[in-house]
């Protein structure tokens, strides 16, 4: 009996990124990235031909929310298969995967894309009101920080100041705020000045994240009376003058 042997030779095909190949790149939350992101399968053999109508699965890692066109494509004419990507909300590098599988093995390819941190700052509570000069505003301004739109971590530091724009006159009760749940406020007490009062905050972490409240101090109000003299003695039939003093809100007083 005769016995013949061969080996047979596993042709394992490969897989590269495509020029461009869109790794690398970084964005906004929730943004379609510019570029497709590409790969080229392409045989194994010695000519390394194009895989052509072959199947490549996409895979993105983590919990960042990223999502791409398709789980699944094909090659075209040239090797090359390519997917969209939709960023997520989780800031930081996020790895996609892509992959052939053949007869018992599989080659795969992985690029790394990039979800910028967006830092905002928004209004919650206290725009718009108004008092009387010398008095403090009713309500606390309130702002609410956001990273990617959601809330900041606690402890992020907010600054409040009277902004430039004000025509009136204020003060603040304090000049810093930390976050709590994303919110932090202060509160604004009105000066003697009339008018239109500007109060901005700004994120420390990021000074570009700011917005402003406006606020209105209208004019004082009486909040006392005062009549002198306060204990007079009058003679029978005779006559007293008295004065009555009023006190404002803003600190003035005035005959009344």
């Amino acid at each position: 009996t005769a016995f013949a042997t061969s080996t047979v030779n596993i042709i394992a095909p490969n897989l590269s990124l495509a020029t461009p190949s869109g790794d690398g790149q970084n964005g906004p939350p929730n943004t379609l990235l510019p570029q497709k992101l590409r790969v080229l399968l392409r045989d194994g053999t010695v000519n390394n031909f194009p895989g052509v109508g072959k199947d490549v699965t996409w895979t993105v890692a983590g919990g960042s929310g990223t999502t791409l066109s398709s789980s699944s494509t094909t090659t075209d004419s040239g090797g090359i298969a390519e997917v969209d990507v939709t960023l997520g909300t989780v800031a930081g590098p996020v790895t996609i995967t892509a992959q052939h599988n053949y007869g018992s093995g599989s080659v795969s390819q992985s690029f790394t894309v990039t979800i910028d941190l967006v830092r905002t700052l928004i209004r919650h509570d206290g725009d718009g009101q108004n008092t009387p000069a010398g008095l403090s505003f009713p309500v606390n301004v309130v702002v609410e920080a956001l990273d990617n739109g959601s809330s900041a971590p606690d402890g992020t530091q907010i600054q409040f100041s009277i902004g430039s724009g004000s025509t009136a006159t204020g003060s603040l009760v304090s000049c810093c705020g930390t976050t709590s749940g994303g919110y932090a406020g202060v509160g604004v007490i009105a000066g003697t000045t009339q008018g239109n009062l500007v109060v901005r905050a700004e994120r420390v972490d990021d000074p570009g994240a700011f917005t402003e409240f406006n606020l209105t101090v209208d004019p004082p109000v009486l909040q006392s009376i005062a009549v002198t003299p306060v204990s007079p003695t009058i003679a029978h039939n005779g006559a007293q003058a008295f004065v009555a003093t009023g006190t404002y809100s803003d600190g003035s007083t005035a005959d009344i």
